[in-house]
């Protein structure tokens, strides 16, 4: 398994084991608010709003990013194998299921970074709240 991979699978799993813990606290946090919440929670709740929209936006912007790189890989080796034939090295368009497979965990792990590193960052912030 290339290691790229193993890195998205450990990505997803830290993220599917994460996100339900830091969900649920901030739930329970929102239902067991006695009265109208505070400011500091209120700065709270939004900042996680904000800081949802910006990891999606970031992951999105991520993934097109990567998948263009990709389609301007591909069409390079198209048009290196049309315009030199005769070169063994000019690239061949033939299809490649290794090389799909690593095009889309490349594109699923730039998805992934950002929204994983705000959850790994929510839940550090959620675990401090509750020492202090």
């Amino acid at each position: 398994m290339p290691r790229r991979h193993r890195s998205t699978l450990h990505q997803l799993t830290a993220l599917s084991l994460v996100a339900p813990g830091v969900a649920a606290t901030r739930l329970l946090d929102m239902a067991t608010t006695l009265g109208p919440p505070t400011a500091a929670q209120l700065r709270e709740h939004g900042r996680m709003g904000i800081e949802k929209l910006a990891a999606t936006q970031e992951g999105w912007f991520a993934m097109g990013t990567t998948l263009l790189q990709i389609q301007l890989r591909l069409a390079g080796q198209a048009m290196r194998s049309a315009w030199t034939p005769w070169w063994p090295a000019g690239g061949s368009t033939a299809y490649r299921p290794h090389q799909a497979l690593r095009d889309a965990d490349a594109v699923l792990a730039a998805g992934l970074a950002p929204v994983s590193r705000t959850v790994a960052a929510n839940a550090r912030r959620q675990k401090r709240a509750r020492r202090g």
